[in-house]
């Protein structure tokens, strides 16, 4: 059988290089070669590069500081019509962490000051007075199988949803978007989530669930081999049964 080829994009890692999420890449690429894809991972450094979006299968943006977060919506709002265009597309947009804020409506600073984020989808995200971390569990259906998501928190924005957009899961441990439930944002094939941990290191069922969504929207008749995950569904399981030790009353 002809090998599988896809193409993801690393989207600016030495300005956003916070909580070692660049081991998401490195997660992508191996589950991709456990699951006989060829998966090209072309490395994007500098925000004013002019990017085709949508020649890309998956797009991946990690964490960073807010202050970058503002300069690089500044500089992708040059292209955001290629980034719809990909959106509408069918391409895959994966966002951690404080990454969330590059597609909202408007930034709130702590200061009060306000900026315009990219505008894709309906909600705001505001910085918060101090920094929250925590373990990070929750629930989601990610094109069309469910799963459980493991990772941690750390907070510096508040997220808040407009009426009529989806999260992408809701909270069964921690603080998600806001201290409310819900967590992330879900559309079109955009995943945008709080957790960081490396959340695909944790979440190999993620990263499946990602490369057979391209596959499907790439019309493509392959079979995929099934994989199992002994390991990372062991410490899963260990994480709660800590979360749940923890929150038992003391005597």
């Amino acid at each position: 059988m002809e090998s599988i080829k896809l193409k993801a994009a690393f989207l600016y890692p030495d300005i956003f290089c916070l909580n070692g999420d660049r081991a998401n890449i490195t997660a992508l690429s191996n589950t991709a070669i456990k699951l006989g894809v060829d998966m090209q991972i072309d490395r994007i450094n500098l925000p004013d590069e002019m990017i085709d979006f949508a020649s890309y299968d998956i797009v991946y943006i990690p964490s960073g500081e807010l202050k970058y977060i503002l300069m690089v919506a500044q500089a992708l709002r040059r292209q955001k019509d290629r980034l719809q265009k990909a959106i509408e597309s069918g391409t895959i947009f994966l966002l951690t962490g404080t990454s969330v804020a590059l597609f909202a409506e408007k930034i709130t600073r702590d200061d009060g000051s306000v900026y315009e984020g990219l505008g894709l989808a309906g909600y705001e995200c505001r910085e918060r007075a101090t920094v929250y971390g925590d373990d990070l569990i929750f629930s989601a259906t990610v094109f069309g199988e469910e799963m459980n998501i493991t990772g941690c928190q750390i907070g510096m924005i508040d997220t808040f949803l407009n009426e009529g957009t989806a999260p992408l899961g809701k909270v069964l441990y921690g603080y998600g978007n806001h201290g409310k439930g819900d967590e992330g944002i879900l559309f079109n094939n955009c995943l945008l989530t709080n957790a960081l941990g490396p959340v695909l290191i944790k979440n190999p069922w993620l990263t499946v669930a990602m490369i057979k969504q391209v596959i499907h929207n790439n019309n493509m008749d392959v079979a995929l081999p099934a994989l199992s995950w002994p390991i990372e569904e062991s410490s899963a399981k260990k994480i709660w049964e800590f979360i749940e030790n923890k929150e038992k009353p003391k005597r």
